[in-house]
């Protein structure tokens, strides 16, 4: 069984997070991706898990009416790269699915699963882009977020004040989802052990690498969490564990992996996260521009 350290935040949607470092997971997370990617199929000896695909409510959490792309006359409107998909609008915001790989890759390397135009210079003013997502479930609690930290952002609120206030919303309407108690019973601590999706691989060091259930790991332990993690930046992986968001899509997978396996390494030798896991970003983009030397580089790091 886990033990857990004492909580250093305990939010509404009964989460757990280091407070010194989950912000940094977001904020300073180069997911840095090349278009070399795309064509590159890589093999690690796994089988692909099946995943479902759920469309959210056409509603943005707070009973306000949110017109879809069916209403719109736009729908069929065609768009250069990264636009994906018209979502919907809300009021005069229009709510866009994007490639987040052509993102990272040419306008912003700082891009994850959301953003608005204050925050990201490379978003129109008018426009609120979503990330796509290989578990299309997650979208209604990203507007809820989007939606607060832009109106507070827009009277003036520092960012870091709105993304609190965003971060609370979102927490509540991951609360109401019921996600929090797929993972307690009788008001127990969650299980870290329910969001394991499937196992991916036990190195010899004896780390298990762990397909991890991304959207139950932001609703009830850090909203934060983006493409992956490991024991030793978040207090709620258990001991000599990885895991990989299954929200990643497979051609990501072995980057993001590249990337948390070096990054665990080299913390468990004493660096700090900070140093870890610039030295760690910069290996990742290195090896998304050269895929052929991935395997080599997994090996080093225990993937064998």
């Amino acid at each position: 069984m886990m033990a857990y350290g004492k909580p250093s935040v305990y939010g509404d949607g009964g989460g757990w997070r280091n407070i010194s470092t989950f912000r940094l997971k977001r904020l300073r997370r180069a997911q840095m991706l090349s278009l070399v990617a795309w064509a590159f199929s890589f093999s690690l000896n796994t089988t692909d898990a099946s995943c479902t695909i759920h469309m959210c409510s056409p509603v943005d959490g707070r009973g306000s009416e949110f017109h879809t792309e069916d209403t719109m006359k736009t729908k069929n409107e065609k768009r250069k790269p990264p636009y994906l998909k018209l979502v919907g609008h809300r009021g005069k915001i229009s709510i866009w699915t994007v490639d987040g790989t052509y993102v990272r890759t040419h306008l912003d390397e700082e891009f994850t699963n959301f953003g608005q135009h204050l925050v990201f210079d490379c978003i129109p003013a008018d426009e609120f882009w979503l990330d796509k997502e290989a578990h299309n479930d997650e979208q209604r609690f990203f507007i809820d977020h989007l939606l607060m930290e832009h109106r507070l952002m827009s009277k003036g609120v520092p960012y870091d004040d709105a993304l609190e206030a965003a971060d609370k919303a979102e927490r509540a309407e991951r609360k109401k989802s019921g996600d929090v108690r797929k993972l307690t019973k009788r008001g127990n601590l969650p299980d870290p052990a329910k969001v394991h999706e499937r196992l991916w691989k036990t190195l010899e060091s004896g780390v298990h690498v762990w397909i991890v259930n991304g959207r139950l790991v932001r609703s009830v332990f850090d909203d934060d969490f983006t493409e992956g993690g490991h024991d030793q930046v978040y207090e709620f992986v258990p001991k000599n564990e990885v895991w990989i968001d299954n929200d990643l899509e497979e051609v990501e997978r072995p980057y993001v992996l590249l990337h948390e396996l070096h990054e665990r390494n080299l913390m468990a030798k004493g660096w700090t996260y900070d140093k870890a896991h610039e030295d760690a970003s910069k290996i990742e983009y290195y090896h998304r521009h050269h895929p052929n030397e991935l395997h080599d580089a997994l090996a080093k790091e225990g993937w064998e």
